[in-house]
């Protein structure tokens, strides 16, 4: 009976986080010095970010159509962002990726051989419920608010999908 009912585990791990902050770049030169190029000035409202779905069911910020820009200083309008203006830094930090959480579980069961040696097998998940985590950021490199062509598509992730293993060790 032991050998069916006993020496069964269980385990787990349950990770929530927020989303990694980040900036949106105007993408109209240098207004600091010439390495480093300065993020946008948000005008209004602060945009909607988080996970979003658009009709082809791509993730997406929140309509990311409706972004305009202000991308020559003096133009003003009703736009969601403005270029820095020369010694300007501009808002760093300003928006936050998706959140995650995950959940990592096993199962191990030992079986007792002889006095002094076990026989222990084990299965393993890691991202059980097979979580995304979004690359906020990532979907913003190569992007500006010139063109805004694929501004706010999400095309990169963070997180592995899930993955199983199973392991056997014999300890004498």
């Amino acid at each position: 009976m032991n050998g069916i009912f006993g020496g069964w585990g269980f385990n787990g791990l349950y990770r929530w986080t927020s989303g990694f902050p980040f900036s949106v770049f105007a993408g109209n030169g240098w207004s600091t010095n010439f390495e480093l190029p300065g993020s946008s000035i948000v005008r209004g409202p602060k945009l909607k970010t988080g996970v979003f779905f658009d009709s082809s069911g791509n993730p997406v910020f929140k309509d990311p159509q409706s972004i305009t820009c202000a991308c020559v200083p003096a133009t003003a309008g009703n736009t969601n962002f403005r270029a820095t203006y020369p010694g300007e830094a501009g808002q760093r930090n300003n928006f936050r990726g998706p959140g995650f959480f995950a959940i990592d579980a096993g199962i191990p069961k030992v079986w007792k051989v002889g006095e002094q040696k076990n026989l222990r097998f084990a299965w393993e998940v890691f991202n059980v419920t097979n979580s995304v985590r979004f690359d906020a950021a990532g979907s913003l490199i190569g992007q500006s608010l010139v063109s805004i062509t694929g501004f706010g598509i999400f095309n990169t992730e963070l997180t592995q999908p899930r993955v199983m293993q199973y392991s056997l060790c014999f300890a004498f």
